[in-house]
């Protein structure tokens, strides 16, 4: 495993002077420790509803701007299960206030850690002694500590350049798993999985490595349902890259479509297991040691040459099967189905009740951050799978696309037409949301096209 001197001598050997092709390019970055300061519960886990016992590791918020011929394109990178989604919208256009930019050139990015606080209060999911008051406090608090480094960050703005390159991982591992006719969560090594690492480096105008990041695809649950706080390997990632490489390099990480990968080292046999703490440390040197070879290896990185910023936000409309429509469906449903999933016809004829509609379509954000004319940022608000990723990746070659998901909040898991058919538990959203069914198929084609041209 590299070495703290062997990586900072490393870094240092790739350092390379910006060029004047870039010299308009400036950027800010500032860091918020967003660990939680007073008692939370947290997020991630339904069976576990109450308060954290004590902090494992900080969690922490990065927000990184972009700046070219005057428009800036702002990111947020957070260790938290996810944005709430109506907080992400203020969010967001209070920072693009503070950064001097339009709310569609900001963008904010859970890395979907289950070792965090939960920031959202509603949800038919939530126990009704859940103390939902924390969620509300933790997200006004988190509120101030995102304000005030955006407000760092664009005060802080420096001539440099963006580099970009894309190696392998060993982190991930697929865990849609066909056993006995259904589809469960257990480790699928056979299974498809986007080994794909991507780097993004900022550096000074004299070519120091000033910030470094990854866009990893993998649920964040090495450590399971335990109740410390922790980034998990987010976090890992981030303490083996500021220990190896010194406080002037600003680690951070961008989390893709990970809505079907977990941590391969979880996996034991036919089921996964859970980490202890004390395990996350190598599993960060692991996914430092294969960031450091795509920075390292001959033509690893490429200069992304800034062209006109721009960016969109386009609210997809999804369809939901009809399944469960009328009051005599809900029930029936109550009566004849599976007492485990009774919430869900309870709170749908609570609704009736109330001359409220059961929804069957969904509004889904869609992000699109153009860096130039042939790469973009696209933010998906939602637990994107593999396989509707790839079809959005592949839908705007080839030109080239770096995917999120956990975009902007969360709406629910995002399967592609395949992984409808297959079932399983990502395509049960429906029930949390009380909508008339799953997706209908073609949920992946509705995305790619609201992808911003």
């Amino acid at each position: 495993m590299t070495s703290k001197t062997t990586a900072r001598r490393t870094a240092a050997a790739a350092a390379a002077p910006a060029t004047a092709s870039a010299a308009n390019l400036r950027f800010g970055i500032a860091r918020a420790d967003i660990t939680p300061p007073f008692p939370t519960t947290m997020g991630g886990y339904g069976a576990r509803q109450d308060y954290f016992d004590r902090v494992n590791d900080p969690l922490a918020a990065e927000v990184l701007i972009l700046e070219n011929a005057g428009t800036r394109l702002v990111i947020v990178a957070a260790d938290l299960i996810a944005f709430e989604d109506q907080q992400a919208a203020d969010l967001r256009r209070q920072i693009a206030e503070i950064t001097r930019t339009p709310a569609e050139c900001v963008l904010l990015n859970a890395s979907h850690t289950h070792g965090g606080p939960e920031p959202r209060d509603q949800g038919v999911y939530f126990n009704p002694s859940r103390d939902t008051g924390a969620s509300i406090r933790y997200r006004e608090w988190l509120q101030k500590q995102l304000l005030a480094a955006a407000e760092k960050a664009a005060q802080n703005l420096e001539p440099g350049s963006l580099w970009h390159g894309c190696g392998k991982t060993a982190v991930p591992m697929n865990r849609r798993l066909e056993r006995n006719g259904d589809i469960v969560n257990a480790p699928n090594p056979a299974g498809p999985v986007d080994n794909r690492l991507h780097v993004l480096a900022l550096r000074s105008q004299d070519g120091r490595l000033r910030a470094l990041g990854v866009r990893l695809s993998c649920h964040p649950v090495a450590t399971g349902a335990q109740h410390l706080i922790t980034a998990d390997i987010p976090g890992a990632f981030k303490k083996a890259c500021a220990d190896a490489l010194g406080a002037d390099v600003t680690p951070f990480f961008l989390q893709g479509a990970g809505g079907d990968m977990r941590p391969a080292t979880a996996s034991a046999g036919d089921r996964w297991r859970q980490l202890d703490h004390a395990e996350l440390p190598a599993v960060g040197r692991q996914l430092l040691h294969e960031t450091l070879a795509v920075l390292l290896q001959p033509q690893g990185l490429e200069q992304v040459i800034p062209g006109a910023f721009r960016g969109a936000y386009v609210e997809a409309e999804a369809p939901c099967e009809r399944l469960y429509t009328a009051r005599k469906d809900f029930v029936k449903l109550l009566q004849d189905g599976p007492p485990h999933y009774a919430f869900y016809p309870t709170h749908a004829l609570a609704r009736l009740d109330a001359g409220l509609a059961i929804p069957d379509r969904v509004k889904i954000g869609v992000q699109t951050l153009w860096l130039n004319d042939d790469l973009a940022i696209v933010g998906i608000q939602g637990e994107v799978l593999i396989g509707l990723g790839d079809y959005v990746e592949k839908t705007l070659l080839p030109k080239k696309a770096l995917l999120l998901g956990y975009c902007n909040g969360c709406i629910s898991y995002l399967p592609d037409s395949h992984e409808v058919k297959r079932g399983g538990y990502e395509q049960m959203g429906y029930l949390y949301h009380i909508w008339t069914g799953p997706y209908k198929p073609g949920l992946e084609k509705i995305i790619a096209r609201a992808v911003y041209p």
